[in-house]
């Protein structure tokens, strides 16, 4: 298990302004994302954010893995730029150089772009779920994560108006008339009078 202070100490002593850096696999050695950083460690800090790692990305589900283990990436700083505005062409250079000598890389875009996916990939992805469905286990998760969630008033005006003009079909009504009537008879039976 490694000391989470030791290790961001360890990362002080490491170039820290306008960098290009790697995250590795600590056992293997593997490279497995190239990030850029004005300000490394607090990069590497928000790397670890529990609130940060809630976001569904091959690099934070890669880091959550290795935090379950008691693990941390390995970071490397492989160029100190001379100006924040040369970090994204560097950072472009070394993820293609990474990925065409074979390294699984977990980054989510081409680099350059602070985290923006492309077009491109945002259609692949979606293309990839069409046809798709939850798992029932799945369904239950999304729906328990939904309870007791108290929306505020700004976005509950936001929901309400991008809903206003909708038009719903006759099916969708029924559909919806169906599931109110079976949520209505199910807390009925929960609480009988």
């Amino acid at each position: 298990m490694i000391d989470y202070k030791i290790y961001m100490d360890e990362i002080k002593t490491l170039p820290n302004k306008n960098v290009i850096y790697l995250l590795c696999d600590p056992i293997t050695n593997e490279v497995r994302y190239v990030g850029k950083a004005i300000n490394l460690y607090i990069r590497i800090r928000k790397h670890h954010n529990e609130s940060r790692l809630k976001a569904k990305t091959h690099k934070n589900n890669w880091i959550k893995s290795l935090l379950t283990q008691g693990l941390k990436a390995k970071v490397l700083v492989i160029e100190e730029c001379l100006c924040e505005n040369s970090l994204n062409e560097a950072e472009k250079k070394w993820i293609k150089y990474y990925k065409q000598i074979g390294c699984d890389l977990t980054n989510g875009t081409e680099g350059g772009d602070g985290g923006k996916m492309s077009q491109e990939a945002i259609e692949k992805m979606r293309t990839s779920k069409i046809g798709k469905s939850f798992s029932k286990e799945h369904r239950e998760a999304i729906s328990k994560g939904h309870k007791n969630k108290i929306l505020s008033k700004e976005t509950r005006e936001k929901i309400g108006i991008k809903h206003k003009n909708k038009i719903v079909s006759k099916e969708t009504r029924e559909k919806m008339r169906i599931a109110r009537l079976n949520y209505l008879l199910s807390i009925s039976n929960e609480n009988p009078l």
